[in-house]
């Protein structure tokens, strides 16, 4: 058994709960409708259109035909592949997907989210109901 002075005790609880509980809440729980997030997702667009411009770019010069005469008016034609180039188009093709997927992603976040009132007024019904069972059982 331990034994702790009043000052002691009020010590513990103060460290036990530092903050309110909805100051708590809304650092624990980030808010999801922000509409900043279009704005994010207009970014990310153009960025993936930017990328997929530099992409085509570095692909046309990722591949060199080469003509060589070989005689008797005959041509060769060689195809010669820059493996670098080719591999950072790919790369960039890459990139721009994965800006287009988070650019739904931060659309959809922008625009289904539901706003706190109406968690909160489910929280409450859902307290609600649990009071009154509880309210019920005691009853009977």
């Amino acid at each position: 058994m331990s034994v702790t002075s009043s000052s002691e005790s009020s010590a513990l609880e103060a460290d036990a709960d530092p903050a309110p509980r909805d100051a708590r809440d809304a650092r624990q729980e980030p808010r999801l409708n922000q509409p900043v997030r279009a704005l994010v997702a207009v970014a990310e667009v153009a960025l993936a259109g930017v990328a997929v411009w530099l992409a085509f770019r570095l692909w046309s010069h990722g591949i060199t035909e080469i003509q060589t005469s070989i005689g008797e008016g005959r041509t060769v034609t060689l195809t010669r592949y820059h493996g670098d180039a080719i591999a950072a188009a790919i790369g960039l093709g890459t990139l721009a997907s994965l800006f287009l997927l988070d650019a739904v992603r931060q659309c959809v976040l922008a625009v289904r989210a539901r706003p706190v009132r109406a968690k909160q007024k489910k929280r409450a019904e859902r307290e609600q109901e649990t009071t009154d069972v509880t309210a019920r059982g005691f009853a009977s």
